[in-house]
């Protein structure tokens, strides 16, 4: 039998040695067709409903009405979770800043030495990675607030008084709903 060094084909070339075995070009590459696999498959319960009621908004000439939902969802969610991201990333650098550069010896100084030796310089972007995770966990809920946000944003008025406070009947009905929500959000990033 003929060395592989003369049988036709490309040489193979040699592994990297700081990379990882399982960081092959192809590995990824499988991996990442799997992940796609996957969500599709979890989320294709959520897709057909989406498709489903995409077409019956279509079939009564509504479609528009279809769309002002979804883009309402969105247009929340990407607020909330870009606020709250933001909210949490300047706590985080404050965080940080704000701590000892010392600690005295025991048990925590050797947890923060470990974490620095594993984090390095990459402090920015762990916290960056960490407020957009918040950011979404605490953001996205507020997608399910679409119907207050549209009675807000096109809130309209009775032309009868609240006899206590002197406030339009249209504050409470359209405008209040929402404003609640926006204080217990508020309230609860800062909490946190």
């Amino acid at each position: 039998m003929k060395p592989s060094s003369d049988l036709p084909g490309s040489p193979r070339r040699p592994r990297n040695p700081n990379q990882p075995a399982w960081m092959s070009k192809g590995r990824i590459a499988l991996f990442v067709v799997a992940a796609v696999v996957l969500v599709l498959f979890l989320s294709a319960r959520t897709l057909a409903n989406f498709y489903v009621d995409l077409l019956w908004f279509r079939s009564v000439d509504r479609g528009s009405v279809f769309w002002t939902g979804i883009k309402s969802k969105v247009f929340l969610g990407a607020i909330f979770s870009v606020a709250f991201a933001i909210v949490s990333f300047i706590s985080l650098t404050l965080a940080e800043r704000l701590s000892p550069k010392e600690l005295p010896s025991g048990p925590e100084r050797e947890v923060v030495e470990r974490f620095k030796l594993i984090v390095g310089r990459r402090t920015r972007l762990l916290r960056i990675a960490i407020s957009v995770l918040f950011g979404l966990m605490v953001g996205l809920p507020a997608m399910a607030q679409w119907q207050d946000w549209l009675l807000f944003k096109n809130s309209q008025s009775f032309g009868i008084n609240d006899p206590l406070y002197g406030v339009d009947i249209g504050f409470y009905v359209f405008r209040l709903p929402f404003l609640t929500f926006m204080v217990d959000w508020a309230f609860a990033a800062a909490v946190m």
